[in-house]
Parts: C-alpha cells; structure tokens; sequence
C-alpha cells in the first residue's frame, strides 16, 4: 500500500496491514516473497471517479472514446493527458475513474524497485469492504481516513466535517477505528440509528488483475508479432512462385 507523500508503506501476506517506515524497509521486509504476484494500492486522491446514470443504449452509442469526456468538466488537466478507465453497471450506471498519466508512469518508476511482480495498481478505498445500500463504510486504516461509498467510488478523506456536509442527511455508515474527534463530527449530522460500528479485517479482493480500475497499462499483445511470423510462410511461398515464374518465362524463349 503506498503512502501518501512520504509516509508509511504498509504491506501484507494476506492477514493484515504490516507497516515500513521506507521503501528500503519495505523491499527488505517482502524479499521472502520474492517474483511473487502482487495488489499494489494507491492513495484515491490521485484519481478522479465520476458516477453517472445513463441508459445502456446511450452508452453503447457514446462509445469507449466519448465517455473520457464526461470527466472533462471535473478536472483542471486534459483530458488527453489522463489515464480514462470506465465500467457499466446494469442497469444504468457508469462510473468513470481519472489519473493523470504522469502519476501512473511516477508510481510505476517506484514499483520497478520491489522484488515482486505486480499485477494490478488500485486506488486505495478498495481496501475497504462493499458497502449495503444507501451506506457508505468509513474507516480509519493505517493511519488514513478513508471512504468507500459503492462498489466502484470511494476517496480520501482529509477533512470529515466538510466531507459530510455534502452527504444526503439519509445516508448510512459502517464505520471502524474513527478516534474521538471524528466521531463528534460523524455524531453531528448523523443520527445514531444510522450509524453501525464494524471490526476492520483486510479482505482479499478478488481478481484484482481485472479489476476496471487497475491503472496499470495492459501487456501489449503478442499478436502482432504471431502475425507477422503466420505471414512468413506465405510471403516465402510468393517469392519461390515468383521466381519459378520468372524462370520459366526465360526457358520458354530458349526453348
């Protein structure tokens, strides 16, 4: 998991978060599971999400080029410059995430540097669990605050009180770890029948290589090459006909 600014990595085999004051410490401490596949998560607040209700006929007729555009009026960079990743849920909502290429290419620089092989780069709201219904959980994990309000949105939260402020008053929240202050800003706006505290345990997240918003660039195809060696040996056969043509327009003459 990697930290915000110059913060604290946290890492984990699967049962909980162990933290690594540095990168150094980090790439020591995970050299035991050495060409290992692994979930790098990144903090939200790199990324744009946007969540959109849209019959999936207009979707279809929008196409994968158009819909990077609906983000256009949310953020301050170009559009082109970002990296667009977008999923459909039936029965009508879209929901768009935004990075900015250059912070996909930075955070790749630094994770050429682990002795593990990752496979899927996510933004970091996902270590929380899937919230029911007009919920969202918020929790307190590894020393962030973080939110996540539907399967495919979430964020960083710096500031609750202004966060809840622009929440439906009818919202609901699982909520684990908040220390004191944030629970009297939770406690302000929020009636005590909507609010349910849970045990915080790191979930293993399913396929997360095909997740729709792992950020990294998929491995190019090998198809292009395969084709060029399938054509080989009908290229080969063109030049032997070729040949064999033009050797025989010369023994017709002679003959």
């Amino acid at each position: 998991w990697m930290p915000e600014a110059n913060g604290t990595w946290q890492w984990s085999a699967g049962e909980s978060w162990i933290e690594a004051a540095t990168l150094e410490q980090l790439i020591q401490d995970i050299k035991v599971h050495h060409g290992e596949e692994a979930t790098v998560f990144f903090p939200s607040r790199h990324v744009q999400i946007l969540q959109q209700s849209m019959p999936k006929t207009q979707y279809k007729k929008m196409g994968v080029d158009a819909v990077k555009y609906l983000l256009e009026e949310y953020v301050i960079q170009s559009v082109d410059s970002m990296k667009v990743l977008h999923h459909f849920e039936q029965p009508d909502q879209l929901n768009i995430l935004g990075i900015a290429n250059s912070e996909v290419e930075t955070m790749q620089h630094v994770l050429h540097l682990l002795p593990l092989k990752v496979t899927a780069l996510l933004p970091d709201f996902l270590v929380l669990p899937v919230p029911a219904q007009g919920q969202s959980v918020l929790a307190e994990v590894g020393g962030r605050l973080l939110v996540r309000e539907s399967e495919y949105t979430g964020q960083s939260v710096d500031d609750l009180s202004i966060y809840l402020d622009y929440q439906n008053v009818e919202r609901g929240y699982r909520i684990s770890n908040l220390n004191n202050d944030q629970l009297r800003h939770l406690e302000a706006v929020v009636t005590q029948d909507r609010v349910e505290s849970f045990q915080y345990e790191l979930a293993q997240l399913k396929k997360a290589k095909q997740h729709p918003f792992n950020v990294l660039p998929k491995v190019k195809s090998n198809s292009q090459v395969s084709g060029y060696w399938k054509a080989c040996p009908a290229l080969l056969f063109g030049v032997i006909l070729l040949q064999f043509s033009y050797d025989a327009v010369r023994w017709y003459p002679n003959k």
